[in-house]
């Protein structure tokens, strides 16, 4: 619970104001106390934020809005969802108290206008992201990644981690016989028919997603010595890999390759990055425009552009037109931000009205949810 006392004068304001915001898989409260304008303390309550990164970090950010007298905090680098949480539910304390939150923000900063050239942007740093960004790499391109939060991984972290595919080297290690076109059977079927499909993508998805497996392994990421037939509606032969932690795996595998390009200068990543347009000329999309957590937008012209921030799993707003009983739960980074921009820019969609969604969640708060069952 978060509750206020605030002082307009030297007597003491009403106590018992809360204020709450949204984590990255919760709600965070705090308790403020005040002496006149000036805040003295801050207590945070936020079970749910995870531990060892987003629990420390709400503490981090209201220990520096006691000490800077300003709710406009830098936020903890890997925690930027927990970060600004913590501070606004500092605000929204202040606001149920009565207090003019104004006199706790900065001035705007008009920040930096900050140009940048690559031959690849990669806009989006989950998983599709990660890997596009180590391909295009390792095919000698220099890439820049633009991410929105402080950290890389984005849904993948709490995946299971299962990837399917035909034909890869722990299947022939287990003796199991498998091949692209026996697989394309199962996903028709699976799928309800061929004509539930995009063909195209999901021919290609048949024949090369067993090779990607291997190149995931020999990029780092470890799978489980096992296979499983998957779930819900199980493949016709054991195919489908799972990471060693799970998503886990997935993740640390991609991102200790992206550290060593890094290194190497081959790839340069942007945190705290939103990218608010795409860049078109003469029809062609030439890189991206960002607006960073500092105030400085940054320009990045590219030869190409790829875009691997389309999931949705997390807008309220997009699913809203869908489903009628939704609700998410640890899912904070698909938020669907450059569907609408790749239209702008003259993209295609299709198959817009479906989504993939995971079942076993219980709404405590409309549609936020810190529950997560077994069904």
């Amino acid at each position: 619970m978060l509750v206020v006392m605030a002082f307009s004068a030297p007597a003491m304001a009403e106590s018992g104001f809360t204020g709450t915001a949204h984590g990255n898989n919760g709600m965070v409260s705090a308790t403020v106390t005040m002496d006149g304008d000036r805040i003295v303390s801050i207590e945070i309550d936020a079970p749910w934020e995870t531990a060892g990164l987003g629990l420390p970090a709400v503490q981090t950010v209201a220990d520096a809005i006691v000490e800077q007298q300003t709710l406009d905090v830098d936020a903890v680098a890997g925690a930027t969802i927990s970060s600004r949480a913590a501070a606004k539910a500092v605000e929204n304390a202040l606001e149920n108290a009565g207090v003019d939150t104004a006199l706790y923000h900065r001035e705007p900063s008009q920040g930096e206008n900050i140009e940048k050239s690559a031959d690849v942007v990669v806009v989006g740093g989950g998983f599709a992201g990660m890997v596009s960004t180590v391909r295009a790499a390792e095919n000698g391109a220099h890439v820049i990644l633009v991410e929105r939060s402080g950290k890389l991984g984005g849904n993948a972290r709490y995946a299971m981690g299962w990837i399917s595919g035909a034909g890869f080297r722990i299947q022939k290690e287990l003796g199991v016989e498998d091949s692209a076109e026996l697989f394309y059977e199962d996903i028709v079927r699976i799928a309800g028919g061929e004509d539930k499909l995009y063909v195209p993508t999901a021919k290609y998805y048949a024949e090369h997603s067993g090779p990607a497996i291997d190149w995931l392994q020999e990029n780092g990421v470890e799978f489980k010595n096992e296979l499983n037939p998957g779930i819900y509606d199980p493949m016709s032969v054991l195919r489908v890999a799972w990471g060693e932690r799970m998503g886990a795996s997935m993740v640390s595998g991609m991102q200790g390759r992206i550290d060593q390009l890094v290194e190497e200068g081959l790839v340069e990543v942007l945190f705290d990055s939103n990218v608010t347009e795409l860049l078109v000329s003469d029809g062609t999309v030439i890189g991206v425009k960002a607006a960073q957590a500092n105030g400085d937008t940054i320009t990045v012209t590219a030869k190409a552009t790829i875009l691997a921030a389309g999931g949705y799993e997390a807008s309220e707003e997009k699913l809203a037109g869908m489903f009628t009983n939704v609700a998410r739960s640890f899912m904070t980074a698909s938020m669907g931000s450059t569907v609408g921009l790749a239209v702008q820019a003259g993209a295609a969609t299709h198959d817009m009205d479906s989504n993939t969604v995971v079942g076993g969640v219980l709404p405590v708060d409309g549609f936020y949810s810190n529950v997560i069952m077994n069904t």
